[in-house]
């Protein structure tokens, strides 16, 4: 997938590694991460890039699949999206 991950400037992060939360402050939504969750967040607030994001995971996971990773992935950024806590840009 050739997407690119934006985490607008109305959003805000706290939590350690184990858990966190995001919260858009301009319309009052949230989302909890558990550990998995908050390691996405971290690389796409690191490298904003689809694809390089699940390199980066495959990497850390040589046991899980691909498409598993990019199917976790995918699942999550719906769901952020959907709660504006993330912006979505087709390349």
């Amino acid at each position: 997938m050739n997407l690119i991950i934006k985490i607008p400037d109305n959003v805000f992060f706290s939590g350690s590694s184990e858990k966190c939360i995001l919260l858009n402050y301009e319309n009052g939504s949230y989302y909890g991460l558990d550990s998995i969750g908050n390691e996405y967040w971290d690389l796409i607030n690191k490298y904003n890039d689809f694809n390089l994001i699940v390199e980066k995971m495959l990497i850390k996971y040589p046991d899980i699949s691909k498409e598993v990773i990019e199917s976790d992935l995918s699942e999550l950024i719906e769901k952020l999206r959907k709660e504006q806590l993330i912006m979505v840009i087709q390349k």
